[in-house]
């Protein structure tokens, strides 16, 4: 996706803001049945799920990890998200 253009820019700058709140309402919408799309979409089988706590158990087994290590790397994919 492309952030907003200059000529959506210059669109939004004209609205009353009852115009601006059915924009911003129209995009949130959307945006939020994307995301329910996503989220129903299926776990690969190659997937492996973890708690916070397994992955962090799992993290102490590797030789050279301590816990503060181990707490740091669950702590950081925690907040990340990305997982």
């Amino acid at each position: 996706m492309k952030p907003v253009n200059f000529q959506t820019y210059k669109t939004v700058t004209r609205m009353s803001l009852n115009e601006f709140n059915r924009w911003v309402t129209s995009i949130y919408k959307t945006a939020f049945a994307d995301g329910l799309e996503e989220g129903e979409k299926e776990i690969p089988d190659d997937a492996v799920i973890l708690s916070d706590d397994e992955l962090f158990r799992k993290l102490q087994e590797i030789p050279g990890i301590g816990e503060r290590t181990a707490a740091k790397i669950v702590a950081y994919i925690m907040t990340e998200g990305n997982v």
